[in-house]
């Protein structure tokens, strides 16, 4: 069993379709394809304002490690599944735009606000 690479994370994370959420407001990535990616995400922040923050391939698994410890409010069994996959087993990772979207909200929020 392996974890995800740098390059499956970005791709579960930024091209899953979570970003056509309306909450989501821009990402900009930089290193691109490489093992270094980041992303500076601008997220509507649950209060009425907006909140930045960067992601990366070590924040994702450490954001999946926190899902599989302890379940959010209202985290669905995908995320928990896929956060699973993600530690565990990457090549059966299989994100999609809603279980993107939680576990970056977990990321950026530190919960699930919108769903």
């Amino acid at each position: 069993m392996k974890s995800a690479t740098p390059q499956d994370t970005q791709d579960h994370m930024l091209g899953a379709g979570a970003f056509t959420f309306s909450w989501w407001r821009k990402a900009v990535i930089t290193g691109e394809d490489t093992p270094d990616w980041s992303a500076t995400l601008t997220i509507e922040d649950g209060n009425g304002g907006l909140k930045t923050e960067v992601i990366n391939h070590h924040l994702v698994l450490a954001a999946a490690r926190k899902v599989i410890q302890h379940k959010p409010e209202y985290a669905s069994n995908a995320l928990v599944r896929e956060c699973l996959n993600l530690v565990f087993n990457g090549d059966e990772a299989d994100f999609d735009a809603p279980s993107s979207d939680e576990l970056l909200q977990v990321m950026t929020l530190g919960e699930i606000v919108y769903g």
